[in-house]
This record gives C-alpha cells, sequence and structure tokens, in this order.
C-alpha cells in the first residue's frame, strides 16, 4: 500500500485503512507499506493500493509505480479526469449522487443553487465540480474555507443564491455557522447539503442534510479488487463503484432521498492544505469531529449531553450508567484526545456547532 501523508486529523484516511487491513486479514494477507521510491524499487509487486488525496501527489505516484512496472489500484472518491481506463481502483459515484442533489434541491424549492467551496488542489473537487450542471455556479475555496463562505455570504444580495451544495461537511458546518449568525435562517431562508455525514452536522439545531460514503467498505472492496485482477490476469483495469447515500435531514427542507445506486461503471502535504483547511475555525471544526469520530457510540452520546449543558449525574441517570463510570469515560475521552478539561471540550462542541 502507498499512502498519502496523513492529514491531520484524517478520519476518512483512518477508515479506509481500517477496512484495508480488516479484507487482507481475512484473505490472509500482509500489508506493506511503501513510503519511498526506494521501498517501490525494493518490494517488486505486482498490485499496489494507492490512496492519495491531492492531484499532485496522486500523478507524482502513478508515474514513479510505472517505472518499477507495478499496477496501481487507485482507492479514492473517484478517479483521476481521464484515466479512467488506464488503471483499475475503487471510487464512489459521485456523478450520479451530486445529479440526484441538485434535482432534490430544485424539487424542494430553490432556484439557484451554488457548488460551494471546492478545493483546487483536490482531484476529488475536481471531479465533483465537473459534475456538477452549472459551471459558472461552481465556488472554489481561493484560500481558507472560512473566507470562500464570507465572501458567499455577502454577495447573496447579488447573486440571487438561495441553496448550496457544499464540497465536504467542513464547508457545510461553516456555512450553517456562518448563516446562523447573521440571521439567515435554515432551511426557511436558505438550503444547505453536505457531503461526508459528519457527526456534528448531524446534531446541529437544524441538522445537515449530508451524503454518506463508506470509506471503510471501499478500503474492504479494495482488497477484494486486487485479488479480482490476481486471478484475471492478462492487463484488465477495472473500475469498481461504489454507491452514495443522501441522508435527508432538516437542512435541506422537504427534499426526498433519491433512489441508492447499486451500478458499477467502467472504469505530500504541504502548503496547500495548511490554505484550504487552515484558520482555527475550521481546525475547530476537523478537531471536534475526529474526536467524534474516534468515539465510540456510548462516548458520543455524553459528549454531546456535556455540550447541552448536563452534569454527569443527569447523564448517568439517562443513559442507565453510574456516575463513576460517566466520569472514567470523560477521563478517558480527554486524555486520549489531549484535551485538557471538559470545559475545553465543551467550548470545542459548542462552537463547531455555531454556538457561542
Amino acid at each position: 500500500m502507498l499512502a498519502q501523508p496523513r492529514l491531520e486529523n484524517s478520519y476518512w484516511t483512518d477508515a479506509i485503512n481500517s477496512g484495508i487491513y480488516n479484507a487482507a486479514l481475512r484473505y490472509g494477507d500482509r500489508v506493506e507499506q511503501l513510503k519511498s521510491d526506494d521501498d517501490l524499487r525494493r518490494a517488486s509487486v505486482a498490485y499496489v493500493l494507492t490512496v492519495g488525496y491531492y492531484t499532485d501527489w496522486l500523478e507524482s505516484r502513478l508515474t514513479a509505480l510505472d517505472l518499477v512496472r507495478a499496477n496501481p489500484v487507485i482507492v479514492n472518491a473517484c478517479m483521476l479526469p481521464l484515466q479512467r481506463c488506464q488503471y483499475s481502483g475503487v471510487v464512489f459515484e459521485l456523478e450520479k449522487i451530486i445529479s440526484d442533489c441538485v434535482s432534490g434541491l430544485y424539487g424542494a424549492g430553490a432556484h439557484r443553487i451554488a457548488f460551494l467551496g471546492a478545493n483546487p488542489s483536490s482531484v476529488t473537487d475536481r471531479v465533483k465540480c465537473s459534475a456538477f450542471p452549472s459551471q459558472r455556479d461552481v465556488i472554489f475555496a481561493g484560500r481558507h474555507i472560512d473566507e470562500c463562505v464570507d465572501r458567499f455570504i455577502d454577495s447573496l444580495g447579488m447573486t440571487g443564491y438561495d441553496a448550496a451544495l457544499c464540497a465536504n461537511d467542513t464547508v457545510v458546518v461553516c456555512l450553517y455557522s456562518h448563516l446562523t449568525r447573521r440571521g439567515i435562517h435554515i432551511p426557511d431562508d436558505f438550503l444547505i447539503i453536505g457531503m461526508g455525514n459528519s457527526y456534528i452536522g448531524s446534531r446541529l439545531r437544524t441538522p445537515l442534510t449530508s451524503i454518506s460514503f463508506d470509506y471503510r467498505e471501499m478500503g474492504e472492496q479494495a482488497v477484494r479488487l486486487v485479488h479480482f485482477l490476481r486471478r484475471n490476469a492478462g492487463g484488465c483495469h477495472v473500475t469498481f463503484s461504489l454507491p452514495c447515500r443522501l441522508i435527508v435531514r432538516s437542512s435541506a427542507g422537504n427534499i426526498r432521498e433519491p433512489g441508492v445506486s447499486t451500478s458499477e461503471s467502467r472504469s505530500s502535504i504541504g502548503k496547500e492544505d495548511s490554505g484550504y483547511f487552515g484558520g482555527s475555525e475550521i481546525d475547530n471544526i476537523i478537531r471536534v469531529e475526529a474526536i467524534l469520530q474516534s468515539a465510540d457510540e456510548i462516548d458520543r452520546e455524553i459528549i454531546f449531553a456535556l455540550a447541552a449543558g448536563s452534569t454527569s449525574e443527569q447523564i448517568a441517570e439517562q443513559m442507565w450508567l453510574s456516575e463513576r463510570a460517566v466520569r472514567y469515560r470523560v477521563s478517558n475521552l480527554l486524555r486520549r484526545c489531549g484535551i485538557k478539561s471538559r470545559a475545553e471540550l465543551i467550548c470545542a462542541l459548542r462552537r463547531a456547532s455555531g454556538v457561542e
């Protein structure tokens, strides 16, 4: 496996890796991490799972794999543009879900929809943008997400946007927070949909409609694809497209959940990362979501109860736990996440949710 150097709090890549290791264990495979060109030259392998996010990194690694005659199996939300037939891979069916979301927003009463907050360095966001039906309504984040969101809201009077499909849930949580602060009500005044189905978004005062991606399943299917390619040697190129699901909540009004698609198609972290995901507000959103992703279901309910103002005694009564168990879980969670106190955790969650 060849993986892009880890993004801070990149819980989506953690889920992919978990799926890869779980499936490899079932097959009796050993997963070897290749971290340098020397590793590639020494490995002498036929297939390399290539997990990446940024265009420049993916293209450079694919070139390196070609030089050592290894076959990359791309594990990413999409294939590289114009390269669907050149490599094998496991991807999500982005084009269909984006089309469904746009149709659903118009059906819910939207008049003009923006695709907001695309990362110009992301190969996935490039494909999302190309799938959006109106290219003039695609809005890239030039530097930071929060700056992009502020400029977008400032221009609403001139542009007439009344709905946004956001490039990811970090963008949509930021948008929700800024719209709420300015007295723009969701969904009465504005409809929004995110991508990623984050825990933060699902627990806002107006829960966010969002596209769900099963990254763990993506990792497992990648291992299955390698075994399929081994059994069917001969230079074939296969792309498995995994379905996405729209999780309908309140933020998109009366939008309907589209049918789940099940078709199969033919198919170095640097300055750019610190720009797009930069800024204290965005850092906090990503940090809190990473905490929620790493917690189990009981810990997540305790965290949300704390943020709502409940005491340990009240939480224990609500969740049929002992007060000692609640305090132990909170203490263990704080230590694991490097947070100094309950107050710091509560402040971070409320701030990420747009609640001062």
